[in-house]
């Protein structure tokens, strides 16, 4: 994979980076809606506004930067633990992190290993995570409605993700093969030029030599005929070569006119392309 694919699946992280961004976002405006309707402390909002901070700052590197993978590694494992943590310092009756993001960290590591078995490693350590803190925070009997409301949001979210990542993989397909079919139309243009040029040089050369060789044939039955006193038929040999030359300098201007001119139109590849697909 070179640098330009690399850098297109990094952009498409899972789910378009804007599109993420503003799902943390309202993420963190339900929370703290949530806070707000339980009657929460500041203390519990803040820690709320930090814990949202560093998942966002976090997600934010992980697209700014080209992780390793061992790095994408310790980048899941990074935000699992912060999710886990904040589901013992939030004390609230709906886990508003663990159920509105850890299901997007799914959806992002199928961008960021692009292998199922990777995938379904990362899938199980959050699913784990998640029914651990669900469990340890508010029993198991309220296991079973978390995980049907974890899967219901997984379900949108990785459907969302495979969908953005058909079109990324597209696009990223789409300019291979533009930019190959560039490189092949400029071979092509290049070999059509200098085939035409190999062309018109031949027929330069043929108009010259076989023209200039007529002429030098007449010129010399016109030094026959003059020594042998028809000065009659000599008149009339050099009337037809002055003709001939006439019309072969004709000839070797067109050919040096056709040189001259642009055999090949200036426009951009990419732009011929475009005008193609429009029609």
């Amino acid at each position: 994979m070179d640098n330009t694919t690399f850098n297109d699946r990094l952009e498409g992280i899972g789910l378009s980076k804007i599109a993420y961004m503003v799902w943390i976002v309202l993420v963190y405006v339900a929370a703290i809606a949530i806070q707000v309707y339980e009657n929460a402390t500041v203390h519990d909002i803040v820690l709320l506004t930090l814990f949202s901070a560093i998942h966002f700052f976090l997600y934010y590197l992980s697209v700014s930067l080209q992780l390793s993978k061992k790095q994408s590694w310790f980048y899941i494992m990074l935000q699992i633990s912060l999710l886990f943590l904040s589901s013992f310092f939030l004390h609230t009756r709906i886990p508003i992190l663990l159920v509105g993001i850890l299901p997007m960290l799914i959806a992002q590591s199928i961008t960021i290993f692009n292998s199922w078995k990777k995938v379904l490693i990362a899938f199980i350590a959050i699913y784990a995570v998640y029914c651990n803190a669900i469990w340890l925070n508010y029993g198991s009997s309220e296991l079973p409605i978390f995980i049907l409301v974890f899967f219901f949001n997984l379900t949108l979210v990785v459907f969302y993700s495979v969908m953005y990542n058909r079109q990324v993989n597209a696009r990223i397909r789409m300019a291979y093969y533009l930019k190959d079919l560039e490189r092949v139309h400029k071979r092509v243009e290049e070999l059509t030029l200098a085939n035409e040029r190999q062309r018109m040089a031949r027929d330069l050369h043929d108009t010259l030599a076989q023209g200039l060789a007529g002429i030098i044939m007449q010129l010399e039955a016109v030094d026959s005929h003059l020594h042998n006193g028809n000065t009659e038929r000599a008149h009339e040999i050099i009337q037809h070569s002055m003709s001939q030359a006439r019309e072969t300098l004709r000839k070797s201007r067109t050919v040096i006119d056709d040189l001259r001119s642009v055999p090949v139109e200036k426009n951009s590849f990419n732009k011929q392309v475009l005008e193609q697909l429009e029609v």
